[in-house]
């Protein structure tokens, strides 16, 4: 696919959204999740309090009459989404934990999903964090396609803004996505689902009294928030249901990295710790990994060879090729679907 495409939508979308952000005096990612909604709605402009003025939706209208959907295909639609996303990212100065998974990471989820596990058409796929569903949406457009099968996404964050782009990202997408509001802490919906795919945020969480049942907790002061989730997305797990967490890469050598290892090491098989690519972070201080885990149950059983290793540079063809290799002969040697 060329860039063309995604540069004519893009280019239509940031015009009419950043008319609508001037207008309505708002930030680039609030303007955005109803510029979206405004074309959803049969390209209905959205009028409130008298904003935007009948001379910002003219120039919105005519950019409109621009854009017809059906010529962009599903993959364009996404591309373009996670740019716009990422510049009202930088617009607003997003604080980090709520910043998207990047397009790199969300394939390279869904290429190690397709290599280790078959999904069931219908199956579930869960996000306890999910923001703005760039992860969840990358992983489960690109399963339907290989696989051939429908799924169901379940996400939850506590930022409403996010979600609403989400909801609005996956109807751009065509993908079924349940979202709910809430508290990740907290009793979640989400039960025996088939997959878990998770970008966590990372620090503490700061309400002591509700982790009181969580095997993570801290012994004393506030839990991680990232300990915390895995917990809770590792419940929600059918057995011998896989999740892929992308987690700090020093996550096994904090202060609180006991209770983790003893929580999965009683409900879980640790399959495989993948270190990202260090360029694409600031420092190794804030480097990241993608977790592998399998709960408990069904025919799952711990690997003889647990998978580990440094991922090659995104751009390095040969070296992902290697990998990709590397994967498949690990996988018919040591896991089973």
């Amino acid at each position: 696919m060329t860039e063309r495409p995604v540069k004519r939508l893009f280019d239509l979308l940031d015009q009419s959204n950043e008319f609508l952000r001037k207008d309505l005096n708002t930030t680039y990612l609030d303007a955005l999740a109803e510029n979206l909604g405004n074309i959803l709605d049969h390209k209905n402009v959205k009028v409130e309090n008298e904003r935007p003025t009948s001379e910002t939706i003219a120039k919105i209208k005519a950019l409109y009459q621009k854009l017809d959907l059906d010529q962009f295909d599903l993959q364009t639609r996404r591309q373009t989404l996670q740019l716009l996303a990422f510049k009202g990212i930088q617009t607003d100065k997003v604080e980090p934990n709520k910043q998207i998974t990047p397009d790199a990471i969300g394939a390279l989820i869904a290429f190690l999903v397709d290599e280790l596990t078959a999904l069931p058409d219908q199956g579930h796929v869960f996000d306890i964090a999910v923001g703005s569903g760039n992860l969840i949406l990358t992983v489960m457009q690109q399963l339907q396609q290989d696989q051939d099968i429908s799924l169901q996404g379940i996400g939850i964050d506590n930022d409403d803004l996010l979600l609403e782009l989400a909801a609005v990202f996956s109807q751009w997408l065509l993908i079924n996505l349940d979202l709910y509001h809430q508290d990740a802490i907290m009793p979640v919906l989400a039960k025996d689902v088939d997959l878990v795919v998770s970008d966590l945020p990372v620090g503490y969480y700061p309400i002591d009294a509700n982790t009181k049942n969580f095997k993570t907790r801290a012994k004393s002061g506030h839990a991680y928030v990232h300990h915390l989730m895995i917990e809770q997305s590792i419940h929600a797990l059918k057995a011998g249901g896989l999740g892929f967490f992308v987690i700090p890469t020093t996550i096994f050598q904090s202060d609180e990295a006991k209770q983790l290892t003893e929580f999965l090491t009683t409900t879980a098989y640790f399959q495989g710790l993948l270190n990202l690519p260090a360029k694409l972070f600031r420092d190794e201080a804030s480097r990241k990994s993608i977790l592998i885990v399998q709960k408990h149950g069904s025919d799952a059983q711990q690997v003889g060879q647990v998978l580990l290793g440094d991922l090659p540079d995104f751009n390095d063809k040969a070296g992902l090729q290697k990998f990709r290799q590397e994967l498949i002969a690990w996988r018919q040697k040591y896991f089973s679907k």
